[in-house]
Formats: C-alpha cells, structure tokens, sequence
C-alpha cells in the first residue's frame, strides 16, 4: 500500500493518541490496554510507514511511553529486525535498576527469553 499524505495523518493521530492514553491512563487498565492494543494493530495496517513512525515512540522522552510502544511492538506487532532490537533495548534499559518497573521488566524479560528459547 503507497502511502498518501491523507495516511500520514491518520498514523500520526494514531500515534498521539497512543502517547495521551499512555500518559492519562494506568495501561495495566482493561480499557487503556485495549485501546494501546488497537491503536497498534491500526498503525500496521499502513505497513512499513506505520511501523516505522510507531518505533519512533520508542525515542520518546517519557519512560512510560517508550516502554509501552517497545512492548506494544514485541508484544503484540511481530516487530523485526532493528525496530525489535531498538524495542528490546528499552525493555532491557528499564529492567535495570530497583524499583517496581525494574522488576516487572525483568520477570518479562526472564519470560520472553525462555519463549524464544523453546521456539
């Protein structure tokens, strides 16, 4: 599909959204989750173009937005090549340290890793 400026717009809007959602909502909640889900899954739908702008939110400056578009692209949009290994080093970043996030991105980590393993 050859992108058109009118396409442009509507993955941007996508991605701003996603970003407001993150920032507004707890993600862990039933309907901010679907909603992040679904805001993904459209932005594929533009192929390359869409996935691209979308790992572009891995850059962003708020921890919580990157760790969510990062696990959006591992998790839920089969991202390959440089755009999951840019999602998995976000993921790894916020594994380190202490705190309850640290915590939570290592027990996934842990996770993921023994699921590559075993396929």
């Amino acid at each position: 599909m050859e992108s058109t400026n009118l396409d442009d717009l509507v993955v941007l809007a996508d991605l701003q959204l996603f970003r407001q959602v993150v920032l507004s909502h707890s993600p862990a909640s039933s309907g901010a989750a679907t909603e992040l889900r679904e805001l993904a899954h459209e932005v594929t739908t533009y192929g390359s173009m869409g996935m691209d702008a979308f790992a572009g939110l891995v850059d962003d400056p708020d921890l919580e937005v990157s760790l969510q578009a990062a696990h959006h692209l591992v998790d839920f949009m089969n991202a390959e090549g440089t755009i999951r290994v840019r999602a998995l080093e976000v993921i790894e970043r916020a594994a380190t340290g202490t705190g309850s996030t640290s915590a939570a991105e290592q027990r996934w980590l842990e996770n993921w890793r023994a699921e590559q393993q075993n396929e």
